[in-house]
């Protein structure tokens, strides 16, 4: 089973992604999932204006952006704040 169909399959409260993999970006999967409307983590080594822009200009659903490399602790405040927003 593919990632997207356990997506579809099951509810989450937030998919962390990455956005340099092998055959799609970070931004392609995010395009993908827009209809189902899960928040996203978007997790990159970087951060670009053209990125920001394109998640902008698309209204796509990622609730924030975290550069690698990151602490542990790092990661957890982001997360936390995604939740606060949520809630």
């Amino acid at each position: 089973m593919e990632a997207f169909d356990l997506i579809r399959l099951r509810k989450y409260d937030l998919i962390i992604l990455d956005h340099n993999m092998p055959k799609l970006t970070g931004i392609d999967i995010v395009r993908k999932l827009k209809p189902i409307k899960y928040p996203i983590l978007l997790v990159t080594g970087h951060v670009d204006h053209e990125m920001i822009e394109i998640i902008k200009a698309e209204k796509l659903h990622v609730a924030s952006i975290i550069a690698k490399p990151f602490k542990l602790e790092t990661l957890k405040q982001k997360i936390s704040e995604i939740r606060s927003k949520l809630s």
